[in-house]
Order: C-alpha cells, then structure tokens, then sequence
C-alpha cells in the first residue's frame, strides 16, 4: 500500500524477462549438472535471503539490500519476505571502471585492477588507490544521491518504520 495525498493505493512491481533467457538459464544450469528448483527474479530473491537471514524479519521492519553489480546497482526494500520497492540504477562497476580509465588515462583492465586495489609495475598501493578514489568519487556521490532519492521515495509513500539496516551485495559491493 501507498499513500497518494489521503488516498491509499495498492502499488504493484512488474518486471519481465524474454522467454529466451526464462528457458535458456535452467538449460545452463543443467548442462552444468546443477538441478534448478526454482527461477526467480532478482529482487525476490534478495527479499527472500535477506527474510531468511532474519533482516526485515517482521511486518513491522523494513531493509534495504544495495545489490551492486557490474552494469546496474539495484536498490531493493523488503519488509516480511516481501518486495515493498525496486528500483535500477544504471550504474555498476563497469561504469566505475570506465571513468577511472578515463581520469587516469588507462586501459578499462587496468583501470579495473587499480580499482580493486591491484598496484601496477611496483606502484604505491595507498598513492593508487587515492587517484582511483578521486577519479570515480563523482560517479560515486551520483550512485548515493540516487540511493537516497530511493529512501526518500520510500519513506513519503509507504506506511510503516523506516529502513534501520542496509546490506551490500553483490559482485561489486567489496
């Protein structure tokens, strides 16, 4: 439920996938001697580990998981094992990667070494790091903005506490 002025409304997430990808991921996993049990999409699925881990746990608690990756970052809030908001944000590690590359005037792998934290040809690991973290420091500070417009979305529309806790995740959270 949301609220819209004094009205109070039921907000519903759709997401979709191409039938392709819904059939071809199961085949991959097979192929690979896995037995999928269930498809999911990536949202449920952080709602559904986060209720698991005891985040959120009840009606009355809301969380947040940042799942940043390498093409988007996705903002999720659950509250007991469910979706309450979604959001995408196109901004990931691959992004990150191309203004350091560009900042520092390296290759996108090198750049993507100098991120994680990788000295090149004998470099000062601590001088390295801070020209990384000067060079992606814009693009961070965007990735926050649109995190916090997503808390505050959150916090005008829907009925209930705020989020106390935030977890990271994601191949890109370190």
């Amino acid at each position: 439920e949301v609220r819209e002025g004094e009205d109070v409304r039921k907000e519903i997430i759709v997401l979709a996938a191409p039938k392709r990808v819904i059939h071809d991921h199961p085949v991959m996993l097979k192929a690979s001697g896995l037995q999928p049990v269930a498809i999911d999409a990536v949202p449920g699925a952080l709602a559904r580990i986060a209720h698991i881990q005891g985040f959120g746990g009840s009606n009355d608690e809301a969380h947040v998981l940042i799942d940043l990756g390498a093409s988007s970052t996705k903002v999720v809030i659950c509250r007991g094992g469910g979706v309450v908001f979604f959001k995408l944000i196109d901004i990931g590690g691959l992004r990150f990667d191309q203004v350091v590359a560009k900042q520092l005037k390296l290759s996108p792998a090198e750049a993507a070494e100098a991120r994680r934290g990788v000295a090149q040809d004998g470099a000062d690991l601590e001088e390295t790091g801070r020209a990384v973290a000067d060079a992606f420091w814009e693009t961070i500070q965007e990735l926050a903005r649109e995190i916090s417009l997503c808390l505050r979305y959150y916090s005008v529309t829907f009925r209930g506490p705020r989020p106390d806790t935030v977890t990271l995740v994601g191949g890109e959270a370190s």
